[in-house]
């Protein structure tokens, strides 16, 4: 999949995380991975959204990355339509394209 980011860890490493709703404390948890589209249980400073999923409360984070398929038409005119919708917002937006090189910023 275009736009997908996939990085190989050490295998003596680790990223703690949790499931929403496994009885686990979120705001213990590093990475929740959750499907609520309100509030930050854990306080995380970065949103990360895919397969155009919503998000009521961008306020609640430093960043948010929104990941979609480039390739794919009904992904590429979803993730068009959230751009316009933050630019109105007067949120600042960066775009960046997988590349053979790597990712490069487009805008």
């Amino acid at each position: 999949m275009v736009g997908s980011i996939f990085a190989l860890r050490p295998s003596d490493s680790f990223l703690p995380h949790a499931l929403a709703g496994e009885g686990v404390d979120p705001a213990a948890q590093p990475v929740l991975l959750t499907r609520e589209t309100e509030g930050n249980a854990n306080g995380a400073a970065v949103l990360v959204l895919i397969e155009d999923a919503p998000a009521a409360d961008l306020a609640a984070f430093d960043r948010c990355l929104y990941l979609f398929d480039g390739e794919d038409e009904a992904s590429l005119t979803a993730a068009r339509a959230r751009w316009r919708e933050l630019k109105d917002s007067d949120i600042p937006v960066s775009y960046y394209q997988q590349t053979e090189a790597g990712w490069k910023k487009m805008a």
